[in-house]
This record gives structure tokens, sequence and C-alpha cells, in this order.
């Protein structure tokens, strides 16, 4: 990454935040993914504070027998623009891995603070013997790299011979005169960006294979009266972080005046759902480690009853009336 300034005065200091790698899986063309299918990373830089975009020029690197590049797409902001990573071509590393670098830079003075963009691999026949899983490094470029290191194998090819005893690893641009519109570029330690490992200098994403599990839910005493209630009833979704869908709501036929009380699991098993408690709408639960049905419950509004008691009067004597 590079990154400029008009604000600070010490562009080349560090000053405990140097901005953001951010790689996530966005997007995928199966749940279970086989020889063939595609999956999709989004990679986002963001820039320390007060700092704008000059270029960001990210490394991404993957073992060539499990993923195999696709394409690369930009994403909003329209001001920047990017060299597709495919078109560049792939550099094979070491004796499996394979690396690829791509440019994002502003198209006009007006930068801002952020860009992303997206790259999406095929997978091949070594992500299922590797048990169905693939490492994706992504890292900021420097000025050389040892061709002869697998990034794979957890060694960082990405260290710029010019800067290799320094306390400091080069984020792209280094001279004073490299900035644009004569500001000056700065450089930045990987210690200091957010999602970057210090020792390798690169942020890394694991793709595997999900374990999905189907969750029904049922109206309960509300029957086909129930609305809002999710649609399908059925789905497979992830056995981990599943957030538990929205309230719905009874009017028709509700004499009682009924409202929402929980999802109640009456079927199946979750890790941190083993008693009969109900759990309220948007909770996230436990690991689902069988399919499971959750049933609304519903309850009647309190009621309270008070009671009067009638107290006898007590008639005075006049003896008493007088004397008080």
């Amino acid at each position: 990454m590079s990154f400029t300034t008009a604000a600070l005065p010490n562009a080349g200091a560090a000053t405990g935040d140097g901005g953001e790698l951010i790689v996530e899986e966005v997007s995928r063309s199966a749940q279970t993914l086989v020889d063939g299918a595609t999956v999709t990373i989004r990679i986002t830089a963001k820039m320390p504070a007060g700092y704008s975009i000059y270029s960001v020029i990210p490394a991404i690197a993957w073992k060539n027998t499990q993923l195999e590049l696709q394409s690369t797409s930009n994403k909003p902001p329209s001001i920047y623009s990017i060299d597709d990573v495919a078109s560049q071509g792939v550099w094979p590393v070491g004796s499996h891995t394979e690396l690829a670098t791509t440019e994002i830079k502003p198209s006009s003075q007006d930068v801002g603070p952020q860009a992303s963009f997206e790259v999406t691999f095929k997978v091949l026949s070594g992500y299922q013997t590797n048990g169905y899983s693939a490492d994706i490094y992504v890292g900021p470029i420097v000025t050389d790299f040892d061709a002869t290191v697998d990034v794979i194998d957890g060694v960082l090819p990405l260290v710029s011979s010019k800067e290799a005893n320094s306390s400091w690893k080069i984020c792209g641009a280094t001279n004073a005169d490299d900035g644009p519109y004569g500001k000056p570029a700065a450089k930045v330690p990987y210690g200091d960006i957010k999602g970057i490992n210090p020792e390798t200098g690169l942020a890394k994403i694991t793709i595997n294979n999900l374990t999905m599990r189907t969750v029904t839910y049922a109206p309960g005493a509300a029957g086909a009266n129930a609305e809002g209630m999710p649609s399908p009833l059925s789905d497979s979704v992830s056995d981990t972080g599943y957030t538990l869908a929205s309230a719905p709501t009874w009017t028709t036929g509700n004499t009682e005046n009924k409202t929402f009380a929980g999802w109640k699991l009456t079927s199946g098993t979750v890790d941190d759902w083993t008693d009969s408690s109900n759990k309220q709408a948007g909770a996230v639960i436990g690991t689902i480690t069988d399919n499971i049905t959750l049933e609304a419950q519903w309850a009647a509004p309190a009621t309270w009853q008070l009671t009067l008691k009638t107290v006898p009067a007590q008639r005075m004597s006049p003896a008493r009336a007088s004397a008080e």
C-alpha cells in the first residue's frame, strides 16, 4: 500500500494507525465447493486517519493445486481504477505457490480513504484432497520478492532487499517525489496495519466447506394465522453463527391477545441450547449439531386480580363518643 497526506507533518513516521487490510469471502457458486466451483473474496484497503489513497498495490498468493485465478472486478467508488489481476499475469513462486498483483489508484485528485476490489477463484482438485480447505494470502507488495520460497509454507517472500534489515517494511512508494499532485508518499510498518500479521506482512483468509443444517420454523398455537413467519419455513444454513428469525405476529383469531414470547427448540440439538427456555428473535445461537425445528411461543398479557373486602362498620358507645 502507499499512502499520501497533506495534513500530517511527518508522513514517514509510524503513528500507531496504519490503516487496515480487510479480506473476506463474499460469494460462492455452491455451499459445498468441489472441483470447478468458484469463490469470490473482497479485498478492502483503508487508509490511516488523515491519509488518502495514492495507490494500493496488493499481492495475492495461493496454492496452485487448490485454486486458479479467474477474474478481478473493481468495486465502488468509481473514482478508482484497477488493473485486472488476471490480465497482469500470474507468477510461479516456489514449487506450488502462485502470486499475482494489481494496482488500485485514483482516477482524479478527488481521492478517498478506502477502496475495494473482488477476486474470483476456481476450485481445483487439490482443494478437496487438502480437506476441503485452501488459504489465500494478501499483503502489500514491495520492491522485489524471492521467487524460490513458497508463501503457503508461511514464509513471506515479499520483503524488499532494500529494507530487509530495517524495522520498516515498505508499502508501495518510498520516495518523496513518488506522491501524486506534489504530496509526499509515506512508509507504514506492517505492525501498524490492522488485519496484517506483523511477522509475515500478510493477511490470510481460509476458504473451506460449510457444514450445513436444516432449520425449520413452526407457527405454534397461532397456526395459519401467524404473520411474518420465515419464508421458506425450512432452509439450509451454516451450522455456526446462525441468527434466529424475526418475531412473527398473531392478529386474526387471537382472542386472548397473545404476543410472541420467543422461539423454542422442539427437535434437534444446539450446543448452547440444552434447556427448554425460549430464545428471542435475532439471537445468535451456538453450533447446530443436528437439523432443528423452532416453534413460535405465544403468551397472553399478564392479568391482575383486585379483591375488595368489605369491613363491617363499628358503632361507638355514647360514652366513648363523648370522650373522644
